[in-house]
């Protein structure tokens, strides 16, 4: 039988993740706060990923004394509290990296075109 809240000892399961990666994410900010935790069942989903919603995900687990601090701190995390960007306006780098972009698109458009031109090698633009 399946052991729907999984404990090792005096941890807790806090979440259940589909992808290692976002599990390890998580664990990576709770580290940072000085919560003590552990992602388990990660190597079945890396193995074959088709059965991760078979075995419930990767689980992140948390000291029991530690859950409801990290209870709120994934919610923070859930609510977007920890982004880099605050919506600050970049319009000067905007401008500056447009204009790279169609800059460096025209050469490649122009080096495709001479390719085709001298060897006969259709290569495709990347967008």
């Amino acid at each position: 039988m399946w052991n729907s809240r999984p404990q090792r000892g005096n941890m807790q399961l806090l979440a259940n993740f589909l992808s290692p990666i976002d599990a390890h994410i998580v664990l990576g900010r709770m580290l940072s706060e000085d919560i003590y935790a552990v992602v388990i069942d990660e190597d079945i989903v890396w193995n074959n990923y088709m059965y991760s919603q078979a075995f419930g995900g990767v689980k992140l687990l948390v000291h029991h004394v530690d859950i409801e601090r990290a209870k709120v701190i994934l919610a923070e995390i859930e609510d977007n509290k920890f982004l880099l960007d605050k919506g600050e306006s970049n319009q000067g780098n905007e401008k500056k990296l447009s204009f790279r972009y169609h800059f460096f698109k025209s050469i490649n458009t122009f080096l495709v075109i001479l390719l085709f031109l001298i060897f006969g090698i259709a290569l495709p633009l990347k967008s």
